[in-house]
């Protein structure tokens, strides 16, 4: 696999159209059937991406984002809290209403996100 140095694009998940920034990596392709959401308190230039896994932790996802803000707020970073979710529960939308991004990946892919193995789902649409 070469690395190659791309210019910025924008890529299409669901409705919205995501950019994506310069890499020096290999270019990774974003599922079309992907959806991200983004709330309302969302950063315009984030300085850190926090980005994790979520399957079916609707009891403890508000407090983790919570304390994910606090950390950024005592760490005077601009940050966003990227949550790739492949829960059945109500994980994405309390996410949402505490201020993470939301990627949503589906059930088809909840055995994989058990082992973490779509978390490269979200580097694509990391900010920072």
């Amino acid at each position: 696999m070469s690395t190659q140095v791309r210019q910025p694009t924008a890529i299409p998940v669901a409705s919205a159209i995501v950019p994506v920034l310069e890499v020096s990596a290999p270019v990774h392709v974003v599922d079309p059937e992907l959806e991200l959401l983004v709330p309302d308190d969302d950063v315009a230039d984030p300085e850190l991406s926090i980005v994790v896994p979520a399957l079916n932790e609707q009891l403890m996802i508000s407090d983790f984002v919570a304390w994910c803000k606090e950390g950024l707020k005592k760490a005077n970073c601009t940050g966003e809290i990227l949550i790739v979710n492949s829960s059945t529960d109500d994980t994405g939308k309390l996410a949402l209403a505490g201020g993470a991004r939301v990627l949503d990946v589906g059930k088809p892919r909840l055995l994989a996100m058990a082992s973490g193995s779509h978390l490269g789902d979200g580097i694509p649409l990391m900010r920072s």
